[in-house]
């Protein structure tokens, strides 16, 4: 378990232990990787759509830099993840102790799909370059989650599609890079 996992776990059980010997009912919930426009670049999806907005519009060459393509993420909408929140705040009273949730597709994809899926909805062609400062050595190779136990306490389940989200990605790195034009 990396530092960040740790952290997380510990929070976790700060919380729950906090709430012993109290009518209090924590709710954690675990989201996983979600994605969707106006997302900061640096995050891999958001940082590839720029470049490939650049691209698009001249004003870069026809490269996209990229770190490790080999790592899996569990990519979820950030649409799903707020219905998510909210199934879970409308079913919360009627959870009778603690409850953990995991927001996620339960899909582990490799970044490289989703790169080569980003490619797939670019109007021009593109090399991708390995650049090596946008690797990490902590770089976990596989992150994914169940969220099985969420969908059977709220019936809450993912309903965006991910080449739904890029394409919104997409869309949106390209409006930001015509409005800094202008």
């Amino acid at each position: 378990m990396n530092a960040y996992a740790h952290s997380k776990l510990l929070g976790e059980q700060l919380l729950l232990k906090s709430a012993e010997g109290t009518c209090i009912k924590p709710i954690v919930l675990r989201p996983f990787n979600h994605i969707g426009p106006g997302q900061g670049l640096a995050f891999a999806i958001a940082s590839f759509a720029h470049q490939i907005a650049l691209i698009e519009a001249g004003r870069r060459p026809p490269f996209v830099e990229v770190g490790n393509l080999c790592a899996q993420r569990d990519f979820l909408d950030v649409s799903d993840v707020v219905a998510a929140y909210i199934k879970v705040l409308q079913c919360a009273e009627k959870f009778d102790r603690p409850q953990t949730f995991n927001i996620c597709s339960g899909k582990p994809r490799s970044i490289e799909s989703v790169l080569m899926a980003l490619r797939e909805l670019s109007r021009v062609a593109f090399e991708v370059r390995l650049d090596p400062a946008r690797t990490r050595a902590s770089d976990v190779p596989l992150a994914f989650g169940d969220s099985h136990h969420l969908q059977q306490a709220t019936g809450w389940a993912p309903e965006i599609d991910l080449m739904v989200s890029l394409a919104r990605i997409l869309d949106d790195a390209r409006m930001r890079v015509a409005v800094a034009e202008s």
